[in-house]
């Protein structure tokens, strides 16, 4: 729904192309080194947050069997996928179970402790882009050094609920404001939507390089040491943030003086404010796309696990995780490869419809897959599924005045944060 107006749309991204030229032309020189700082900042903070994750879940698992079955050997090879009569597989779905549901109780504090901080992101607009980056990197190196601190002394999982209302007090704002930031230092158009794209894709990037070091680290060192390793490098990412990051957005762009009712109202003031008018309707049409796209391409990594440990697969999870960096490489590298190609000769919003088609028709042939090899030439559509939110995300800072970037961020990252609480709590009930 969202390409009916293609034509229209284009005029606008033409206009504001057109009017913001003269402004940008200085900072193009110097934008890839403006770039550095941010997606160095995410970088970090993503793969200290992979390896995190990885060792804080598989220690809430050792700590479970343990509550529940002691020091006895419980079996957790592939095996017990094909043979449910192995008494070693209902041990071993009682200790997923109860590891599902303390990791949907983590996962329902973090999204519902999540939703202040779009106050934050909008509030870039007045403060500017830099003092939220300080924050993040910093609420997410004081949470994993407390989830290093939990495991070290086998605290109750109640402490790590706690430790994770304040992570999503203080630590999810970055991306949002990494995407303000790189709208700042960006020609409206095809560079930003390219720009966000990198960013996008350094995500998934980080995440392959931390699963890798994780799996052999924590089966080398156990959970805690890989947790305060973790916490070091988000420390190295706050410093980058505090001494690499300059401010992008000047004192005389910033909004002064906000009424506090039209600041909460501001990051969804373009779908229904008059001041919005002219293109109220293409924002509501990529506010919707956006929300599908997330849904669709954030959460595969997930439901693609679940459907991989399942029949007629019954992938080991380092099979899963081989085919993850498959996935997670291919799209990186060739997604940036079709797009800067398709750059050249075609609108962003054309590109977004061949990579929904794409991406969509990598669905349907997952679906049908029945062998290993079926579900490994999966990986060749998928590339293109990394395009979609980058480029409506980009589109939609096109429209937007400069002094209500951190707004859309805001407005973005409630849909972000919903679209994943849903996706958390749903994905772990599975489990359940």
């Amino acid at each position: 729904m969202m390409f009916l107006n293609e034509g229209f749309l284009w005029q606008y991204q033409k206009k504001y192309k057109m009017t913001s030229l003269d402004v940008q032309d200085k900072k193009q020189k110097h934008l890839a080194w403006r770039l550095i700082g941010p997606l160095s900042v995410n970088f970090l903070i993503y793969l200290a947050g992979t390896i995190q994750v990885y060792a804080c879940n598989e220690w809430i698992q050792n700590r479970v069997k343990v509550t529940i079955f002691g020091n006895e050997t419980i079996e957790t090879n592939s095996a017990a996928c094909s043979n449910h009569s192995d008494p070693a597989y209902s041990k071993l779905t009682h200790v997923q179970q109860e590891t599902s549901k303390w990791q949907m109780y983590n996962a329902i504090a973090l999204k519902a402790a999540s939703f202040p901080a779009y106050i934050l992101v909008l509030y870039t607009d007045v403060f500017g882009r830099r003092f939220l980056f300080i924050l993040s990197s910093f609420g997410n190196a004081l949470y994993f050094f407390l989830s290093g601190f939990i495991m070290r002394f086998e605290l109750n999982f109640t402490y790590l609920i706690l430790a994770n209302v304040l992570y999503g007090l203080t630590g999810v704002g970055l991306y949002a404001a990494s995407y303000s930031y790189v709208a700042d230092v960006t020609s409206p158009g095809k560079e930003r939507s390219f720009s966000v794209f990198l960013l996008d894709t350094s995500l998934p990037v980080a995440g392959v390089v931390g699963a890798f070091v994780s799996g052999y680290f924590i089966e080398a060192s156990g959970f805690i040491y890989p947790t305060f390793t973790a916490t070091g490098i988000a420390v190295i990412g706050t410093f980058v943030a505090i001494f690499g990051i300059p401010e992008s957005l000047e004192k005389k762009d910033r909004i002064r003086n906000p009424k506090i009712f039209e600041s909460f109202i501001r990051p969804f003031s373009f779908y229904f404010s008059k001041r919005f008018n002219g293109s109220r309707l293409l924002f509501i049409m990529l506010f919707f796309a956006y929300i599908f796209a997330d849904i669709s391409v954030v959460h595969r990594k997930t439901m693609e696990a679940l459907y991989q440990l399942g029949m007629p697969f019954c992938w080991s999870p380092s099979k899963i995780g081989l085919f993850a960096t498959f996935l997670g490489l291919g799209a990186n590298v060739f997604g940036v490869a079709f797009l800067k190609t398709f750059q050249r000769y075609m609108s962003d919003i054309t590109i977004a419809i061949i990579s929904t088609c794409v991406t969509a028709g990598s669905f349907v042939l997952e679906a049908l897959a029945s062998t290993d090899t079926m579900l490994y030439l999966v990986a060749v559509p998928a590339c293109m599924s990394y395009l979609m939110s980058p480029l409506i995300r980009g589109t939609m800072s096109t429209m937007t005045p400069k002094q209500h970037q951190g707004a859309l961020s805001a407005g973005l990252l409630v849909v972000q944060t919903v679209c994943s609480f849903v996706g958390s709590v749903t994905d772990n009930r599975r489990s359940l």
